[in-house]
């Protein structure tokens, strides 16, 4: 409390000196200058901390939403990529048609891509098959 009594006193007698004639000269205590100064410095000092801190935050939320954009963006490129690999699949289908028709494809060749289809689906299944599910049933 004593120190912001000295600042203001010696704020108020910095204005008063400003406004009495260039010659009169006002000698203020050791003390009191050096609280003064102290106080003015602590003030300046807390309002660049602040303005440093605003700024670093206002920097933190624009790299956060940079990378928000970018997830998004992610996202919207892989559920394209999905779209066009089930569109691509759906073709399948209609070129294995075509080929058994004009006769780039004999019934043998269908067989034995239906088996090799028939194949994969059961590596997948054994893939995924977990022993320990066996042992934990009771």
């Amino acid at each position: 409390m004593r120190k912001l009594i000295c600042v203001w006193a010696a704020v108020c007698l910095l204005a008063s000196a400003a406004v009495l004639p260039a010659r009169a000269e006002i000698q203020l205590p050791p003390d009191v200058m050096a609280s003064a100064t102290e106080g003015i410095n602590g003030v300046y000092s807390l309002d660049f901390a602040t303005a440093d801190k605003n700024i670093a935050q206002a920097k933190a939320e624009e790299r956060r939403a940079m990378a928000v954009a970018q997830e998004q963006e992610m996202r919207a490129k892989a559920q394209q990529a999905r779209a066009e690999v089930i569109q691509a699949e759906a073709e399948v289908p209609k070129a294995l048609a075509q080929a058994l028709r004009e006769g780039n494809m004999g019934f043998m060749d269908y067989y034995k891509l239906e088996n090799l289809k028939g194949d994969t689906a059961m590596r997948d299944a054994i893939s995924k098959f977990d022993p320990n599910s066996l042992l934990n049933k009771k």
